[in-house]
Formats: structure tokens, sequence, C-alpha cells
């Protein structure tokens, strides 16, 4: 019967020294569960800030490419328009030196009279003078002299433009 009690007694101990050996793994595994999940939180996190570190860069360069397009895009508008306005200038010039030449029945020098046209005009756009773009003489031509805010150099303006054209004083025979 001893014999039986101390196998019972060591089978006790190795129990106990197994129960002991498995609440210790058990607590290390915890630990190391718990470790795990503090790591994944952590590399999460760090993710998540880099995601949005990428994201904030990339806006960022977008925005930049709009506002470089944006000013590329207005740019080429300003220069279109001012060509188009040097256009308009240069054939307002050749319709004043036509009718000028018509009007004079002599043949000018071009270059003489286009300088002082667009003296005229530069003079005009001083004074606050502008494009009247109005059907006003005879034909159905549109009027795309500079025609000044005044009404006594928008008549003269007509009027020449009338004579010019062959309409003499107008309707009102001035």
């Amino acid at each position: 019967m001893e014999d039986r009690e101390r196998r019972i007694q060591q089978q006790l101990e190795a129990a106990e020294r197994a129960n002991a050996e498995a609440a210790r793994l058990l607590e290390e595994h915890r630990r190391a569960v718990a470790a795990a999940k503090a790591e994944a939180h952590e590399l999460v996190a760090k993710a998540r800030a880099v995601a949005e570190k990428e994201r904030e860069t990339l806006l960022a360069r977008a925005r930049e490419e709009y506002e470089q397009l944006l000013a590329r895009a207005r740019k080429e508008i300003d220069a279109e328009k001012e060509k188009a306005i040097l256009a308009l200038r240069q054939e307002a010039v050749d319709l004043s030196i036509a009718a000028a030449s018509k009007l004079l029945e002599a043949k000018l020098d071009t270059e003489a009279n286009r300088r002082l046209v667009m003296e005229y005009l530069a003079s005009l756009e001083r004074e606050g003078g502008r494009a009247c773009g109005e059907e006003h003489h005879r034909g159905s031509q549109l009027c795309r002299g500079a025609v000044p805010r005044r009404r006594g150099a928008r008549w003269r303006h007509r009027r020449a433009l009338r004579a010019a054209h062959g309409g003499g004083g107008g309707r009102r025979g001035g």
C-alpha cells in the first residue's frame, strides 16, 4: 500500500507540476496574444498614417497641377484675346484706310496712314473708346471701328463712315 500511496503522491505532484506548467504556459500565451494584438494595432495605425500622408501628397500634387493648368489656360486665353484684338485693330486700320482712299479718290501711302490710324486708336483707348459693333451705316457690314463714348465724336465717326460708303450726310441730309 505504501507503494501505491507513493505512486499516487508522485502522480499528484506530477499533476500539480503539469498544472503549474499549463498555467505558466497559458499566461505566457496570453501575454504573447496581447503583444501580437498591440503590434497589429500599431501596424494598422502606421499603415493608416502612411496612407493618409500619401493621400495628402497626391491631393497637393493634383491641386498644384490644376493650378498650373488653369494658369496656362488663362495665359493662352489672354494671348488669343490679344491676338484677336490686334487682328481687329488691323482690320479697322485697313477699313479706315480703304474708306479714306475712296473718300479722297487718291492712292495713299498705306504705312503712314496705318501709323496715323493706330495712333488714333491708341488715343481712343486712352480716352475710353470702344468698338461700336453696330450696323449703323449702309449695307449689312458691322462697323468695326473704334467709337469714342462722347456723342459728338460718335456722330462725326458715323458721318465719316456714311461718306466713305457713299451715304453722304445720312437720312437727315446733314
